[in-house]
């Protein structure tokens, strides 16, 4: 009989699978020291992908962020296809090179052309109203070094920036500010530096945002407190937004500000494979945390890597509710000097699934407020922390190792990990054969991460 913390029926399970589609690069974000960790080719759209349900109790596919503890891996060192059976990503072929003239330059450009940049500071680019029907590439030209001074989209569709071939960074977007145009549709960011923030309003469904193996690193909050944030508009259907394989890190006195934050209304986004490090508190008037919930739903987070951070340490929603929230597959390592002992926040959470994570120094989940039907499953948790919930309501739960509470299949005991004690990569928190906790979740797979 599954355990409960009183009483009450839920709704029946989906899977997970059809909520977390093959989208871009699947293998690691650009690692913490400067590398880029890539070992797979990107999409140049992100489909929309998300059910829209939070309901799901099977595996969950991320792959996993792999830069190391403490921020000193060794760039590329691994990435989600330990085999090595993914190509490596490939800069396409330039059509034309520029070295001015950037907006006229993609205006100009015909459906599926490739702009190659040379190594120089581009102004600010403003593009308005354009459109293609596939996708116009902009990158850098081979070994090029390429700084855009800002940007903003609006009404456009059909368009890749992209590092690969050379290196490019971007001083921040500002996408879709005017009421009443048409969305941005169909747009890329791969392999890219950001040195200022993402605004990035989801005024549609459907709009097939990737933004995939960026780096976003000690960025200051602007407009919203995200370094990327989307902002939604209530509407009910998925907006087809992936933020996938990134490295968000450094904050403090001078650049403190989320990692992502989804507010407004923002829908189904899915947030996979990424990694949050270092972001700290500093004298920053809110709290500062790698992913903040707030008037969203549906968002899927999977797949992440979140450590050494001394805001709030990992996935919260603090002033819910904010329904149909799937947490999966991702590893939590609390930092001692976090400003909250919680690495998964729910306030008002309802209909929540919180399964196949691993906890790591102390880190709990905490369900508090008006929550209702959320399920807390197949999780493991190591050096404290554990499930709190506020006496009186009802959460699901069973098959977790170490959460405090008694019920069907819950155990205690000391996990192995693969990557010893404390690992240094995402992947190296799965358990070692023979472990407590292998072959004891409520699927016959392991308790924790599934790399």
């Amino acid at each position: 009989m599954i355990s409960r913390l009183w009483s009450r029926s839920l709704v029946p399970a989906l899977a997970l699978t059809s909520l977390v589609p093959a989208c871009g690069s699947s293998g690691a974000p650009a690692t913490a020291d400067g590398g880029s960790g890539a070992d797979s080719s990107t999409s140049t759209t992100a489909g929309s992908g998300a059910t829209g349900s939070a309901e799901a109790t099977t595996t969950a596919t991320g792959s996993g962020s792999t830069a190391s503890e403490g921020s000193s891996a060794d760039a590329g060192s691994s990435g989600s296809d330990e085999s090595g059976t993914d190509p490596e990503p490939t800069a396409p072929p330039c059509d034309t090179t520029i070295a001015a003239d950037l907006v006229a330059a993609v205006g100009d450009a015909t459906d599926g052309a490739v702009i190659c940049l040379e190594s120089g500071t581009y102004p600010g680019a403003g593009f308005d109203a354009v459109v293609k029907t596939s996708d116009v590439t902009i990158r850098p030209a081979d070994g090029a070094d390429v700084t855009i001074e800002g940007m903003s989209l609006d009404a456009s569709a059909h368009l890749r920036f992209t590092g690969l071939g050379g290196s490019m960074r971007i001083a921040g977007i500002d996408v879709d500010p005017v009421e009443g145009n048409p969305a941005s549709i169909a747009m890329t960011f791969d392999h890219i530096d950001f040195t200022e923030a993402i605004t990035l309003r989801a005024r549609a469904a459907d709009m097939g945002w990737l933004i995939d193996h960026c780096r976003f690193e000690h960025i200051s909050a602007a407009l919203y407190e995200g370094r990327i944030t989307v902002r939604g508009y209530d509407l009910d259907a998925d907006q087809g937004i992936v933020i996938s394989n990134n490295l968000f890190r450094g904050g403090g006195e001078q650049h403190s500000s989320d990692g992502v934050q989804l507010i407004g209304g923002a829908n189904g986004v899915i947030v996979r494979d990424n990694e949050f490090t270092q972001l700290d508190q500093g004298d920053y008037p809110e709290h500062v945390d790698p992913i903040q919930v707030y008037g969203a739903r549906n968002i899927v987070v999977t797949g992440n890597y979140f450590h050494d951070n001394d805001g709030t340490g990992g996935f919260v929603d603090f002033d819910g509710p904010n329904p149909g929230m799937v947490v999966t597959n991702n590893v939590f390592v609390a930092h001692e000097g976090e400003f909250y002992p919680w690495s998964v926040a729910a306030n008002a959470a309802q209909g929540w699934l919180i399964q196949h994570n691993t906890f790591v120094g102390g880190g709990s989940v905490r369900i508090d407020g008006a929550a209702m039907d959320n399920v807390v499953r197949d999780n493991l948790w190591v050096g404290g922390g554990g499930l709190s919930v506020e006496e009186g309501l009802d959460v699901e739960h069973d098959h977790n190792l170490n959460s405090g509470w008694p019920g069907d299949g819950e155990i205690v005991g000391e996990p192995t990990f693969v990557g010893g004690p404390m690992p240094a990569s995402f992947g190296g928190f799965a358990l070692a054969p023979g472990s407590i906790g292998t072959g004891a979740s409520s699927t016959g797979s392991d308790i924790g991460i599934m790399p």
